[in-house]
């Protein structure tokens, strides 16, 4: 099973059973994924598309429960996030820009 696979079928490793309702909310909705950006910041970052395209899609799926990342404080809270599930899946998170 790939990694993404593992995301996408154990959504209690995502999604806490107190917002259940969020669940319903995501699989109505779509997450677009530009691959070019994601390429082209990969090579800045000197990182593996593979991440940074993951990385991309627990973003998205973070904003569709909820999470916002317009300051300072609640993108820190949004990035927490986002490493905390992407290292659970073994992906390795770099913020720095």
């Amino acid at each position: 099973m790939s990694k993404l696979e593992k995301i996408f079928s154990a959504p209690s490793i995502l999604l806490d059973k107190s917002i259940d309702a969020s669940i319903n909310f995501i699989k109505s909705r779509l997450i677009i994924i530009s691959v070019e950006t994601a390429l082209h910041t990969a090579k800045e970052m000197n990182s593996v598309v593979e991440s940074e395209i993951y990385l991309y899609i627990v973003h998205g799926l973070l904003h569709l429960m909820g999470y916002d990342d317009k300051t300072g404080k609640l993108a820190d809270i949004m990035h927490g996030e986002e490493k905390r599930i992407l290292s659970d899946f073994g992906f390795e998170v770099n913020f720095n820009t």
